[in-house]
């Protein structure tokens, strides 16, 4: 038997009617591993949400000789640990076929993020040609047990992180749909029928605590994210959420060595006042550094600035380089063109700004002393055009 240990937040999704869900998420809660054991039989995952599929909105094939529940339904539900995700599938079938034509046979797909597992049930656990990927592509940690009863079968299966990477490790939803491929040769002609899950996702619970958790201490709602990305920008080779929202820049990843979230705060007096968030290598090293651009209004009149940010070695957000970008006055301006260049060699970005114009300023009228807090801008007037810039960790350098 499965011996479940829900945690706290699992607790909460839990007390949902699961005979009733038709959310687009399939909550997936985490479990201890210790005493975890699979023999297809499900009195253990009683009390875990289900999403169910049972009536004819869920028929996909054979609408017309479909007679109900008993004749073809099925339910879902998710758990997951460090190690893998478990599913516990129940098929109500009222005849249940197997033969040497296997894929004609009774038969399930699951679609897992980019991926499909075929299943047939019949000694899974001993016949590894009854669980594939799609294309003939054997599963490595795959395992699958199926216990029989009078109006059909279960199944549960133990899915390694590694052959699903685009959860990595429970931080992302997964996208989900299962499809029971159902054939009744007493039937004469014979019948088929195809009845699915509908596209689901697998949101892990562990993930989307963090992210409650980081949204909650700066005092954001979910409503208010401007943009979200996926990418690894901690160093660890595991992609982390990260969130753009407000005036804040957070990543969250179970797998942070000095926390569960990180975020800055951009200097500005508005979230209005952000212009673009982007996450590009600069340097190389398939870590993705934070460039912003932004604006700052004083008494004075206004200016623009692109900003670089990098998550270090240290577990600190470091900024090695602002540069003005535009000045304004009234109706005069001046303004540099920004470019982000791939490099072919080493790979990374360069960043250049270069072809600086100015609108009502000359050299003669431009009163402004030189910033000191950031890079300054470049002026039409001065000897230098252009500025281009490489990036090696957590330093810069002008070439």
């Amino acid at each position: 038997m499965i011996r479940l240990v829900i945690v706290i937040v699992c607790i909460l999704v839990a007390t949902l009617p699961s005979s009733a869900s038709s959310a687009a998420n399939l909550p997936c809660a985490p479990v201890e591993a210790k005493g975890l054991r699979l023999d297809g039989l499900l009195g253990d995952w009683h009390g875990v949400t289900a999403h169910v599929a049972q009536n004819a909105a869920s028929l996909t094939l054979g609408r017309a000789h479909w007679q109900g529940k008993r004749d073809l339904s099925l339910s879902v539900r998710c758990n997951y640990d460090a190690a893998a995700v478990y599913l516990a599938m129940r098929v109500r079938d009222d005849a249940f076929i197997r033969s040497r034509k296997r894929r004609s046979d009774d038969h399930l797909t699951i679609d897992l993020g980019k991926r499909t597992l075929m299943l047939y049930p019949s000694d899974l656990d001993k016949n590894p040609q009854w669980l594939v990927w799609k294309g003939k592509r054997p599963t490595k940690g795959v395992v699958a047990v199926e216990a029989f009863q009078k109006d059909g079968y279960s199944i549960e299966l133990k899915i390694p992180w590694a052959e699903i990477p685009e959860a990595a490790g429970g931080q992302f939803p997964l996208p989900f749909q299962a499809v029971v491929n159902d054939v009744d040769l007493r039937q004469r002609p014979k019948q088929l029928s195809r009845l699915s899950s509908g596209k689901l996702k697998l949101a892990f619970a562990g993930a989307n605590a963090q992210r409650e958790a980081f949204l909650k201490s700066r005092g954001y709602r979910a409503a208010q994210i401007r943009q979200r990305w996926k990418a690894n920008v901690a160093g660890d080779e595991i992609p982390e959420q990260v969130l753009w929202v407000g005036r804040t820049v957070g990543i969250i990843g179970r797998g942070l060595s000095f926390g569960s979230f990180f975020y800055f705060d951009l200097p500005v007096a508005k979230a209005k006042d952000i212009l673009w968030v982007k996450l590009i290598d600069l340097n190389g090293d398939a870590t993705k550094e934070f460039v912003a651009r932004f604006r700052q209004v004083s008494g004075g009149g206004e200016r623009e600035l692109v900003s670089v940010y990098r998550f270090n070695d240290a577990g600190k957000f470091v900024r090695p380089l602002t540069h003005e970008l535009v000045k304004k006055q009234g109706p005069k301006s001046i303004s540099s063109r920004l470019r982000i260049i791939p490099r072919k060699r080493r790979g990374g970005h360069e960043l250049v700004i270069d072809e600086t114009v100015a609108h009502g300023f000359t050299a003669a009228n431009y009163q402004e002393t030189a910033a000191t807090d950031v890079v300054p801008i470049l002026l039409p007037w001065d000897e230098q055009k252009a500025h281009r810039y490489r990036f090696e960790g957590d330093e810069y350098f002008e070439f």
